[in-house]
């Protein structure tokens, strides 16, 4: 194209122009709005959720809680085992005999 710049050619730069400027102040109005809402959520997190160390030290303590409970099973059925012994040995004992006469 040679010749002379009309003003279609300007007015169509100008709305060329125009439309790439507005498709950018949309992407760029969505991408501060995505980087908000991403601090927003991090505030959040920060806030509310659980830490490494919180849930390390809750772990722990159910941890502990639970050999608890299990060193007092274990304690509960050899108490229950010595009963048996003892049960056991009663009935295996040699019953008296008493003398009747027939």
């Amino acid at each position: 194209m040679t010749g002379n710049i009309t003003w279609e050619m300007i007015i169509g730069l100008i709305a060329i122009g125009g439309a790439i400027a507005g498709v950018w102040r949309q992407v760029s109005g969505g991408i501060s709005k995505v980087a908000n809402d991403l601090q927003a959520h991090k505030l959040y997190a920060a806030e509310t959720l659980a830490t490494k160390d919180g849930v390390s030290q809750h772990y722990d303590m159910v941890a502990k809680s639970i050999a608890d409970i299990g060193d007092r099973v274990e304690k509960r059925l050899d108490g229950m085992n010595e009963r048996l012994d003892r049960v056991i040995e009663a009935g295996q004992r040699p019953a008296s005999r008493s003398r009747t006469t027939n």
